[in-house]
């Protein structure tokens, strides 16, 4: 009887620092696990910072576009429309041309055909 409550308590022993080695891994586990924690908080807050300080440098409000295809848009008057009617006449007039080699630019001639 002696030897097996010897044997128990000795058990008991390893089974307590068993437990005591345990508790210290995890506790170096979950400090661990903090640092890696607040390491990634600082990186998305790193990141956060970047996103914030492009839109407010890199986007326009649609007030500025607004503004900016205002002034850039043409007040229609009579002479803006003449203007406008007068190059469309101009390219079509150029499409109509055609150009032979050997014919001097002056040189009249029928050449309705």
């Amino acid at each position: 009887l002696q030897t097996y409550l010897f044997s128990i308590v000795i058990l008991y022993e390893k089974n307590v620092n068993l437990c005591k080695a345990a508790a210290a891994k995890f506790d170096e586990l979950k400090s661990e696990q903090i640092e890696l924690q607040k390491r990634l908080i600082g990186i998305q807050t790193d990141q956060i910072d970047s996103v914030q300080k492009s839109v407010r440098t890199e986007m326009k409000s649609w007030a500025d576009v607004a503004r900016k295809n205002v002034t850039q848009n043409k007040v229609l008057t009579t002479n803006t429309v003449k203007e406008a009617v007068r190059a469309v006449n101009e390219e079509e007039e150029r499409s109509r041309n055609l150009i032979i080699h050997g014919v001097s630019e002056g040189e009249e001639g029928d050449w309705d055909y």
